[in-house]
């Protein structure tokens, strides 16, 4: 089957579930209360969907992640809910990875190129490259989704990748897992959500910077 086919339906499907599913809607209007009520409709399936669902959004990043690893936490629990969130961010990460190496290379390349620190990355990638994704999990230098797309047109081997996103993940996913818990559950961890949000600003301006810095270096 030509590569062109396998995308075709690849965008097809993941663009049916979003635009003509009562989840879709849902996931667009980013109505946290009716997500977490809809997936709890799901029972023990709610896994599943939840992760397909992460596999959704790491191809549509205009939800928010926090709104689903929150949604996660509230219908299984914290715990239970961001090791749900985790493994499903880690899976979607990979899905978009080996969809940019195998299949979809110009379009993954057309997605990269938005982002001018791309080829002073590439100079690093051969000597560091373990580190500079893992850095890139940590401290959200650029969009996850274009993380994804970027390791997979780069040297970077798979198996890099993995643990770079398996490792990296870890504390990002648990901070938008409590804060998206604690949004709702404000009254009960108003001191706890303020510190998470504190860390989470300070994470995204450390990002900024590093970007704005490394893309002036790059000129």
């Amino acid at each position: 089957m030509k590569k062109w086919v396998i995308i075709g339906i690849v965008i097809f499907v993941l663009g049916y579930l979003l635009f003509g599913t009562e989840m879709g809607t849902i996931l667009r209007h980013g109505n946290l209360n009716a997500l977490v009520k809809h997936l709890k409709s799901y029972g023990w399936l709610a896994i599943l969907i939840s992760i397909i669902i992460v596999i959704i959004q790491t191809f549509f990043p205009f939800i928010p992640f926090v709104l689903l690893a929150g949604a996660n936490a509230l219908v299984f629990g914290l715990w239970h809910g961001y090791w749900i969130s985790w493994m499903a961010a880690v899976i979607g990460a990979i899905v978009s990875f080996l969809f940019a190496r195998y299949l979809a290379q110009d379009y993954a390349m057309k997605q990269a190129s938005k982002y001018k620190l791309l080829d002073k990355l590439n100079l690093h990638i051969k000597k560091n490259s373990f580190f500079i994704f893992l850095l890139a999990r940590v401290i959200p230098v650029i969009p996850s989704s274009a993380v994804n797309f970027i390791g997979g047109i780069s040297p970077l081997s798979f198996r890099q990748f993995f643990w770079s996103t398996v490792v990296g993940k870890l504390p990002i996913v648990f901070l938008e897992t409590l804060m998206g818990h604690d949004m709702v559950y404000f009254k009960q961890h108003p001191k706890r959500l303020m510190i998470v949000v504190i860390i989470f600003t300070l994470l995204v301006w450390i990002g900024y910077l590093l970007n704005k810095r490394l893309t002036l270096k790059g000129k």
